[in-house]
């Protein structure tokens, strides 16, 4: 996976870059399928905001958002929202294999 980083009206420390990598790095264990991660820090009046853009190539593309006066603490709580989505993503396309395999048995006991 390709993880980009980009800071909008802040330095993008040393600490802001091992925080990103540290709780995005591992989203590959959610989908084999992400080919790539987009987050985006910005300072707007005092509000501290982190964006994630997660691109998967067998699925939909995974957007995220997160707002506090702390950065450090907008990429925590980034990092939870999108594990959820993934996961519910990831919960969705086991669902429909079931679903879809089932359906087949079904039908071949019809015959």
């Amino acid at each position: 996976m390709n993880l980009n980083l980009t800071g909008q009206g802040l330095e993008l420390t040393d600490g802001l870059r091992s925080r990103v990598e540290e709780k995005f790095s591992r989203l590959d264990r959610y989908s084999e399928h992400i080919t790539s991660a987009h987050v985006v820090l910005t300072i707007k009046d005092k509000r501290q905001i982190a964006e994630i853009t997660v691109t998967v190539a067998k699925g939909k593309d995974l957007h995220a958002e997160a707002t506090t006066e702390d950065m450090y603490l907008s990429i925590d709580e980034l990092a939870g929202k999108i594990e959820r989505q993934l996961l519910k993503q990831k919960d969705k396309a086991i669902t429909a294999e079931r679903k879809q395999g089932h359906e087949i048995r079904h039908e071949e006991g019809k015959e």
